[in-house]
């Protein structure tokens, strides 16, 4: 560690001492039952004082051993029971202690899903702490956290998909696949799991740092397992609830809630709530059932306010609320909504516990916030005044936390940085939140004495903000400052340039984008000549807010999403919405969501709007936060008609109909797509399932089907239609019967197809394989699935690859099923190239050719003998990372400027 890097952590741990005078005596939480005021007062005994000194997988064992064939966790695609959780995480669990040393941290590079947590139990499992890392934040992002925490191994969802993040050799890749592999594939299966310590590091969760860089916090399972005792001695959960929650599983709140769900017996209903729609989150625990879930009060108001039945909610029992600041009026609403439930407000942070109760119905309101709760036991705390002394009752002070289940310290590096220990075994720890505890015990929430702000219930510090945006070579200076809403809070940025030009905004959006998670996005951005400075040279933050304020876009007197008089106008509908959501007058063409001060939350509102007004359902996997008000508009109206990326009447880009490879659009194809985005409009297309594709057993019945959906989706103009691989093949016939039908067929592009057949040897072969499992793009477990379903298929026992595919256990299913789209796809492609009747066309075929060697294959790759026009384009890379960093911008410029050639006229396919 950097001397710099010991003086930033050696200041952090004197800031989390408090000034404490030894003449104040601590004071101890109440013995006030947890579950006081909840429907369920009593039901259950408190669980033992040994919970939490009994190792988390221990405790999920012998659940799973009484219980085996109870479901536990789904995410909507993957289901798990407590005996295959537990088998799964054993498996991975071996694998990560074989391959990381003891004491290093494992990065978990994963979505919100139910691998999530057999990846993390597979870590507790090990006893290797797990440094949470979500796979949807930047790449650049991820791989500096990895370096930063010193990570050994990183846990990712491979499945032979090349791998999104380049980290370094001395990085150890694992796949997610491996918690399914059986004995004969396993590499490590034989490897004991050592016994776990609850006092060690276990899970490192990352927040936004004060010095301007993520600060990881180390806690031990003992510190995890007392939130989860104290969560379930208050709702008492079990074996019949179904909890679901409304959080990251990379923080405190959510690690704590999947915890409590598994650790109670119950069922974990994974959600991503930034991959899912408010109707559809409010279609889940209607559905699902749900019980209990943990919601920020951001999301609990735009969830009740959005469009749906009120019998959605009807099965919540109980709504944990926290996260940020919760209004009396959020109260109000919630037992409007939901007059059966009980809601509990927790207050805690990523260092220690805090406080929680339960809203009795009607309670006095004093003030516009709701009390936070009663300290919870297992700690000391004092109130503290800038001086040290404990303040009165009712008056306003630090709260300052002394516990053994306190977190461990600081993580960075691959050690931890300890927080100092007392001789009891505490550890003491100044939260920087200022509290009022009442008479009653109640605990008032009342501000930061730092510049530490929630952001939609994240946890984020102004000065990393301002860090980043330094990075930027145009910038001289920055400062940012908070911009108060009801019930919520934003980030305004101000920088100092040298070159205040008009195209700064935009780069340094860009910039933010790839470095930032996106509670870091500022809702503005504004560009100075310098900061103004108060006479210590200080930045005159008042000024700053009062240039916000002066700039800031004028409030629209009317904030409803109601339709205009037809009702049914996508750019008049999206754009009332926008400005609805936003609060604001009608929006600039050309300024981005994020730029407008929209954020993730806010987003979701918008799309629930839309779909209220245009009844329509829209996925929000199909949008973007960067998103002009046209570009949402366009991909409005191309969701309404089946279309995705959308187009619209202004739209000038030229569209492009790709066929992907074998595994269909996988990642890289994503991301080529987003690279070209801004001249070209890609729009995939789906491949017909592999059941069909058996049965019609060829590439030509696959290209009908994809002119069918062409046909669909544009029936007049020009065709333009691209493949990768496997879809090459796939888009040529589909062009070719699109030009029969008189159709004008102005460009076809192949990305890398060969072929003209190619006989590799064994140890060609061998090669091969070696590579892509070093390069990570292959597991053991899936070439001995792709190999046994190869022989099926040759063996022509078609009906035995469903009768296999239908009895193998449901979270097998996913993995085999993407190995049997790969080899029936495959087949179809050897046949074609194998066999004579490709079609002869007169149109212009662009080939874009890898630098891949293929001993014997020509330099047109076998494209000459069937078109009669034929452009070839080198470019870099292989096969395989020809659409992957570094070689991804250079083959998307190529694609993009081959397109904008000279259009040729198509002519008729021969027979």
């Amino acid at each position: 560690m950097t001397a710099t890097s010991q003086e930033r952590h050696s200041q952090e741990r004197h800031d989390c001492q408090p000034r404490f005078r030894p003449d104040h005596a601590w004071s101890t939480p109440s013995d006030r039952p947890l579950d006081a005021g909840g429907s369920r007062q009593g039901a259950l005994p408190p669980l033992p004082h040994d919970f939490v000194a009994v190792p988390v997988f221990d405790h999920l064992k012998r659940i799973a051993a009484a219980r085996p064939g109870a479901p536990a966790v789904d995410d909507g695609s993957l289901r798990l029971s407590y005996g295959e959780l537990v088998e799964a995480a054993e498996r991975l669990a071996r694998g990560i202690a074989a391959t990381t040393p003891e004491g290093a941290a494992v990065g978990l590079v994963l979505r919100n899903s139910s691998l999530y947590a057999v990846a993390a139990l597979a870590c507790l499992a090990a006893g290797r702490p797990y440094v949470a890392l979500d796979a949807a934040d930047p790449r650049e992002r991820i791989a500096a956290l990895v370096a930063s925490a010193g990570c050994r191994t990183v846990v990712e969802l491979g499945f032979g998909v090349a791998p999104r993040i380049a980290f370094p050799d001395s990085v150890r890749k694992l796949d997610i696949g491996l918690a399914f592999a059986d004995e004969s594939i396993h590499p490590w299966w034989s490897t004991e799991l050592p016994p776990v310590d609850v006092d060690a590091p276990a899970v490192i969760l990352l927040t936004s740092g004060s010095t301007g860089t993520p600060k990881g916090i180390a806690n031990g399972q003992r510190a995890m397992l007392q939130r989860v005792r104290q969560q379930l001695d208050a709702i008492h959960a079990g074996p019949g609830d179904v909890f679901m929650p409304l959080s990251s599983m990379c923080t405190v709140a959510g690690t704590r809630e999947w915890l409590a769900a598994l650790l109670s017996g119950s069922v974990l209903r994974v959600c991503d709530t930034r991959a899912s729609g408010l109707g559809a989150i409010r279609r889940i625990i209607r559905e699902r059932k749900v019980t209990a879930t943990y919601v920020v009060p951001a999301l609990f108001r735009a969830l009740v306010e959005s469009d749906g039945s009120g019998a959605d909610f009807a099965s919540l029992r109980v709504v944990r609320m926290g996260g940020d600041r919760i209004l009396w009026a959020d109260v109000d609403l919630f037992e409007t909504a939901l007059p059966d439930c009980d809601l509990q407000i927790g207050y805690s942070s990523t260092e220690t516990t805090g406080s929680q109760w339960f809203v009795p119905r009607g309670a006095p309101r004093t003030g516009s916030s709701a009390p936070v709760g009663h300290m919870l036991p297992g700690m000391s705390f004092a109130v503290l005044s800038e001086d040290g002394f404990a303040v009165g009752p009712d008056d306003v002070g630090e709260l300052v936390v002394r516990s053994p289940y306190v977190a461990l310290g600081i993580w960075e590096g691959g050690k931890l940085l300890g927080y100092p220990t007392d001789e009891r075994g505490e550890r003491t720890f100044a939260t920087g939140d200022m509290l009022k505890v009442g008479a009653d015990g109640l605990a008032v929430h009342r501000g930061r004495k730092d510049r530490q702000v929630k952001v939609n219930g994240r946890r984020v510090e102004p000065a990393e903000l301002e860090a980043a945006l330094r990075r930027h070579p145009r910038v001289r200076d920055a400062a940012v400052t908070i911009r108060l809403s009801p019930g919520n809070a934003a980030l305004v940025a101000f920088v100092a340039a040298s070159d205040p030009s008009g195209s700064l905004e935009g780069e340094l959006r860009g910039h933010l984008r790839a470095t930032l998670t996106a509670d870091l996005n500022p809702a503005g951005i504004h560009v100075l000549p310098a900061l103004p400075q108060l006479q210590g040279h200080k930045v005159d933050c008042l000024t700053l807010q009062a240039i916000d304020a002066a700039r800031a876009p004028p409030a629209r007197a009317d904030g409803s999403l109601a339709a205009g008089p037809d009702g049914r106008a996508v750019r008049d509908a999206t754009h009332r919405a926008w400005c609805a959501v936003l609060g604001t007058s009608p929006p600039a063409r050309e300024v981005p969501w994020d730029a407008a001060g929209g954020d993730s939350l806010g987003f979701m509102r918008l799309l629930n709007g839309v779909e209220r007004v245009l009844g329509c359902t829209l996925s929000p996997g199909s949008f973007r936060l960067s998103m002009t008000p046209g570009e949402f508009s366009a991909a409005v109206s191309a969701a309404m008609h089946n279309a995705p990326g959308g187009t619209a009447a202004d739209d000038t880009r030229p569209t492009v109909f790709l066929c992907p490879g074998t595994i269909g659009d996988g990642p890289a194809l994503m991301q080529f797509r987003d690279e070209v985005e801004r001249q070209v409009r890609l729009v995939t297309l789906r491949y017909m399932p592999w059941t069909q594709m058996v049965v019609g057993g060829g590439i030509a019945d696959v290209a009908e089907d994809i002119a069918r959906q062409i046909t669909a989706l544009a029936p007049t103009g020009d065709i333009r239609i691209a493949g990768y691989s496997f879809g090459g093949p796939v888009a040529l016939e589909a062009a070719a019967r699109l030009s029969l039908e008189g159709r004008v067929v102005s460009f076809v592009g192949v990305l890398d197809s060969c072929i003209v057949p190619l006989r590799d040897g064994i140890l060609a072969a061998a090669a091969r394989a070696v590579v892509r499992l070093r390069d990570g793009l292959d597991t053991p477990y899936r070439m001995a699935v792709r190999a046994l379903v190869r022989r099926l298929e040759e063996a022509g026992v078609h009906d035995r690859i469903a009768w296999l595919l239908d009895r193998l256990p449901e979270r097998m299913r996913f993995t085999v099923g993407l190995e049997i789209d790969d080899v029936t796809r495959s087949g179809a492609y050897r046949r074609w190239v194998a066999g004579d009747r490709k079609p002869r066309v007169g149109f212009r075929v662009t080939l874009f050719r890898s630098q891949e060697v293929r001993p014997g294959a020509p330099r047109d790759l076998g494209w000459a003998e069937i078109a009669g026009d034929l452009v070839v384009v080198d470019i870099q890379g292989s096969h395989l990372n020809m659409l992957m960093p570094p070689h991804r911008k250079p083959t998307a410029r190529l694609f993009s400027e081959a397109l904008a050639g000279p259009r040729m006229p198509s002519a008729a396919a021969a027979p």
